[in-house]
């Protein structure tokens, strides 16, 4: 996570003047993950609750509230210190979209001047073993520094999908005998 920290800091704080790294255009990224002996509903709940409405494990602090001001319907969120704001547009909850989730970036923050848009859908599909292959596609575009944020957001997709792997997988005992 300190990596993540450092290149959070290093995007707000250093200007980039290397050249190649000003390249604007489309971004897409694809992290599979393997969680298993978790059937794909548990997983999707557990992204709700532990990478959702807890951060799972973003070095930020978090403020997850509604549309409507319910304390039950949160399909917001915000970001801070960036001030980023994300909006879950399907939460799974549909029988045609049951198993997977969609958000979006509603508000850049601190980094309006490099992104303009940020969709993501996070499927969870059942593997011959029983376990859960969870895919978390994302599509963005950069303005400026394509190469940059492609880099980061893979890095923080890559994390949370496996910080979310870790928190669902069966604890080691020790025991001392």
């Amino acid at each position: 996570m300190t990596v993540l920290v450092c290149l959070l800091w290093l995007c707000l704080l250093l200007p980039v003047v290397v050249v190649t790294g000003l390249s604007a255009g489309a971004i897409r990224i694809s992290v599979e993950q393997h969680i298993p002996d978790v059937t794909p509903s548990e997983v999707k709940d557990a992204w709700l609750s532990y990478q959702w409405r807890q951060g799972g494990g973003l070095p930020a602090v978090l403020v997850v509230f509604s549309q409507d001001g319910s304390s039950n319907n949160k399909k917001r969120r915000r970001l801070a210190p960036i001030w980023m704001e994300e909006t879950l547009l399907d939460d799974g909850s549909s029988s045609s979209t049951n198993n997977q989730v969609r958000y979006r970036v509603s508000d850049m923050g601190l980094f309006k001047s490099d992104l303009h848009s940020h969709d993501a859908n996070v499927s969870f599909i059942q593997d011959k073993e029983g376990g859960t292959n969870m895919i978390w596609n994302v599509a963005m575009g950069a303005t400026s520094r394509k190469e940059l944020w492609e880099k980061i957001t893979e890095f923080n997709v890559k994390e949370a999908s496996k910080d979310l792997a870790s928190f669902l997988s069966t604890p080691l005992v020790y025991s001392r005998t």
